[in-house]
């Protein structure tokens, strides 16, 4: 058992030299994902003996207790200016799987404070012009896609391994209200209110039925469908959003539901927030406790003239200000996304998954301030990592419905694992019983497993304010 009590801070001594807000960044992350508060402080400055102490350093440790990480200078010089060295290796320490660049510091620890700066900053993703045909930084070119580590969250690995070195417990105690092990941001893009709308998006959205091939049948059920929608007789299988409230409140959870606000288009909604019937639906939503938030429009992601004039027409909806938001389509662009909403007066973002892969695309499981490179500080947002998708598992991922309830518990049984908090998405129109036939069985397991591990399901809202004050009572 270590000699260290459960809630002792962590002493990090480090030459005056290394004390770059890049580097205090991610130290105080480090030490939030342990719960424990982090004292900074240089060699030549007395500290309290009896915390566990840290020398991050290029030197050895000068105190039998002490423990040394050593300081991967260099790539501290290059990333600092927003540049991207690719990594020349991988180095095993106390379970993490750790990125190498100087091979010179691999034998022995390497430099993990380096790898999750690394990671958090998402520096590859300001380096790599190619994108799919959305805009988007593709999967296949992420070092935790390649490296096989997309489904941990390695930052987490990082902060064991230094207490497993320390000696300390990983997490000395929950670190979400009521002391719940975990916690589920559950969320809801409403990209279209119906399916049998105009014909024009019907016939596009049949022809890709085809493409991805689906038979013949199911394009005839989906036409059967619109002539008894037309005729009264059923209602728009796109019409599930109260089905989700009412499986949210049955459990006891609250939700994020994301509404674009802007104009109707092909790429965008079928539906306008501020028409009577679909204000009315928001405001009720609202009422019962579920939290509304921006989802902004296509092109809305390196705009910030456009995020804020959509915030504003949502929130003239509800009658309060919208903070939240998740880009359409997960079209994100690091530093540039992340800029146009903090400037549009955003405070809370979900857009950080990969829209062809399950996993933890920053390394993190938490909700974390992400890091700009032009201010040299982090910017004033919180970002809610997205780690499952409807549609990443039957689209993209090509899973059944039994292999997609396997993947699915395997994610959440992550979150319960580390303790952690992160975001994940249901549509409101992948509950219909035509081309989503049998995938409410998916859904329903993910709700009864959060449940059955006694997780929080909560709101992104929600999730942000507990672990801002976690991290604010911590002094981080």
């Amino acid at each position: 058992m270590s000699r260290h009590d459960a809630v002792d801070p962590i002493a990090w001594i480090l030459p005056s030299s290394l004390h770059r807000p890049a580097i205090l960044y991610t130290i105080r992350l480090l030490s939030t994902l342990l719960g424990r508060s982090a004292v900074i402080t240089t060699p030549d400055k007395s500290h309290t003996s009896g915390h566990p102490h840290v020398h991050y350093s290029d030197q050895p440790a000068s105190a039998d207790d002490d423990f040394n990480i050593p300081c991967d200078i260099e790539f501290w010089k290059t990333a600092e200016q927003g540049i991207f060295v690719t990594p020349r290796q991988t180095a095993e320490w106390n379970g993490a799987t750790v990125p190498v660049w100087n091979l010179a510091l691999a034998y022995d620890v390497p430099d993990v404070v380096a790898a999750a700066f690394f990671h958090v900053s998402r520096l590859e993703e300001l380096a790599r012009t190619e994108r799919d045909r959305h805009g988007r930084y593709q999967a296949s070119n992420s070092w935790l896609i390649r490296a096989g580590l997309i489904e941990r969250p390695v930052v987490h690995d990082y902060a064991h391994a230094i207490a497993t070195a320390l000696g300390l417990q990983k997490r000395p105690g929950s670190m979400w209200p009521d002391d719940q092990p975990f916690a589920v941001a559950l969320t809801h893009d409403i990209d279209r209110l119906r399916m049998h709308g105009e014909w024009q998006h019907e016939l596009r959205h049949l022809s890709g039925q085809l493409l991805r091939g689906s038979g013949l049948g199911l394009i005839g059920r989906q036409l059967a469908s619109r002539r008894r929608t037309e005729r009264g007789q059923q209602t728009d299988p796109y019409e599930t959003i109260d089905l989700l409230a009412r499986q949210h409140q049955e459990h006891g959870f609250s939700a994020t539901f994301y509404w674009i606000a802007a104009e109707p288009s092909a790429l965008d909604s079928d539906y306008v927030v501020s028409h009577d019937d679909t204000a009315k639906l928001i405001r009720s939503l609202q009422d019962d406790g579920f939290e509304t938030a921006l989802h902004g429009s296509y092109n809305s992601y390196l705009s910030t003239d456009m995020l804020a004039a959509e915030r504003e027409i949502l929130s003239r909806v509800v009658h309060t200000s919208v903070k939240s938001t998740r880009q359409h389509y997960l079209r994100f662009a690091a530093a540039r996304t992340w800029r146009a909403q903090c400037d549009a007066g955003l405070k809370t973002d979900s857009s950080l998954g990969f829209a062809e892969r399950a996993g933890f695309r920053a390394g993190l499981a938490v909700p974390f301030q992400p890091w700009s490179f032009a201010d040299n500080r982090p910017y004033d947002l919180w970002e809610v990592p997205l780690v499952l998708m409807d549609v990443t598992l039957k689209e993209y991922m090509h899973f059944d419905i039994d292999d997609a309830i396997e993947k699915s518990r395997k994610i959440i049984e992550t979150l319960q694992a580390y303790g952690a908090g992160a975001a994940i998405l249901w549509h409101n129109s992948s509950l219909n019983e035509l081309d989503w036939r049998g995938w409410d069985r998916v859904y329903d397991d993910w709700l009864g497993n959060i449940r059955r591990l006694d997780g929080w399901g909560t709101s992104v809202g929600q999730m942000v304010d507990a672990w801002q004050r976690h991290t604010e009572s911590l002094g981080n």
